[in-house]
């Protein structure tokens, strides 16, 4: 018989891995936050071998037969070789029901696997069975009924962890609806939740989550993975004071596996009240617990930046855009360049002009501009801000040029620009 460990009880064995799902932003040069990471679970799925058949066990009344996994450590059998598979025996043996059984006044046992001799029906409640017959217990019972809620939470898992929310779905509302009783019924709320998040249901995700949090019984100490994605849902939907909280519940466990994210989505939270010292903070933090050079790398130093030039902050601004760029530049150049880091780029040139042209660095400012319009020569923003320097500069008749360019772009400014400039 398959044993589950207590983990697997408890939560299915819930383990998560880090995976990126960004899309870019549609504006000129004012950054959005983009990076929206989602987690995948590792848990190795059990795939159901082909044409297998499985059979569940329903309502008493309808059930005609019922064939069981053989539960070796409670029937002792008198001939192995010829019934192997049998659920009923002749042993001196007698298994007693243990409390909670399911229903089976009229349920009826197939025993055709057995001897010849022996072969026929016995009914469940029959008065003469003697006690030399072996009767199905609830453990066996319900071992099956654990085998199929498991076989079911792998499906839905399966489903999951390849983005099919909807089909994955299915299965888990199964498990919350049918398999009350059963061990994985608990973490049925939790993989539904992160089906409502996958669907962007944040709210009703949030609920599935706490609610699972209540059936574990769990306290602070225990459901850090929940206070994290709690944290996380709050944070899309703008709810960044509860979602800190969250986080700051989260980050009590320094061994969690996702620890060092709490600290950048929180960053983003403090970023968003505008609390701009303790989002370069948090980020900080990341970036010194992130050795490898990734996606979410790339975004806190370029997010951090972005702050300190809210802090007037401009050179330090300009040292994390020239990283972030250093990051992105190798997946925007061969045959086929990701469109996701060209976006990221050119927000980043931009960015990293306006800096520049703080600090009066109009040359190389206007050349960060012209890198943003040959790899996009139909954003508008670029060219504005490149006449906007070249007017500083002095050079008023090419700068109205160039807002006359960015006017035909579809920029509105430009044409008040031009009001106010090139008269």
């Amino acid at each position: 018989m398959v044993t589950r460990s207590k983990k697997d009880k408890e939560s299915s064995s819930i383990h998560q891995r880090r995976t990126t799902s960004d899309k870019p932003v549609n504006k000129d040069y004012t950054p959005g936050f983009t990076s929206c990471l989602a987690f995948e679970f590792e848990d190795t799925i059990i795939r159901k071998p082909k044409k297998q058949r499985k059979k569940t066990v329903q309502d008493s009344a309808s059930v005609k037969s019922i064939k069981a996994p053989v539960d070796s450590s409670k029937l002792t059998l008198k001939n192995k070789k010829k019934s192997k598979t049998s659920l009923l025996e002749n042993t001196g043996n007698t298994d007693t029901l243990e409390s909670r059984p399911p229903s089976t006044a009229n349920a009826v046992i197939d025993t055709s696997s057995q001897p010849k001799k022996r072969k026929k029906l016995i009914s469940a409640n029959e008065s003469d069975i003697s006690s030399k017959d072996t009767v199905i217990t609830v453990n066996t019972i319900a071992g099956a009924l654990e085998l199929i809620a498991a076989s079911i939470i792998d499906s839905g898992r399966y489903h999951l962890d390849r983005g099919n929310y909807t089909r994955a779905r299915v299965f888990f509302d199964s498990i919350i609806n049918y398999y009350g009783n059963t061990l994985v019924y608990k973490s049925g709320f939790y993989y539904m939740a992160k089906c409502k998040a996958g669907l962007q249901d944040y709210t009703g995700a949030i609920n599935d989550f706490n609610y699972f949090r209540m059936l574990i019984g769990c306290s602070e100490s225990e459901c850090f993975d929940v206070y994290y994605n709690v944290g996380l849902l709050r944070f899309k939907l703008g709810q960044t004071d509860q979602a800190i909280l969250d986080f700051e519940r989260a980050a009590k466990d320094t061994t969690y596996i996702n620890y060092k994210y709490i600290f950048f989505y929180r960053g983003f939270c403090y970023a968003q009240q505008e609390k701009y010292i303790n989002a370069i903070q948090d980020l900080t933090r990341f970036l010194n617990m992130e050795n490898a050079q990734t996606f979410s790398t790339a975004e806190a130093r370029y997010y951090r930046g972005y702050y300190k030039a809210q802090l007037q902050d401009y050179r330090g601004a300009i040292k994390d855009y020239d990283a972030t760029i250093e990051l992105y530049l190798p997946y925007t150049t061969g045959k086929n360049p990701s469109q996701l880091y060209v976006q990221k780029l050119i927000e980043v040139y931009i960015v990293r002009g306006l800096a520049k042209s703080q600090l009066k660095k109009y040359d190389e400012a206007i050349a960060d501009y012209d890198i943003v319009i040959k790899l996009n020569p139909t954003n508008a923003a670029p060219y504005r801000l490149k006449a906007l320097d070249l007017i500083k500069k002095g050079e008023i008749e090419q700068g109205c040029l160039e807002l006359s360019k960015a006017g035909e772009l579809g920029s509105k400014e430009a044409y008040a620009d031009i009001k106010q400039y090139c008269k």
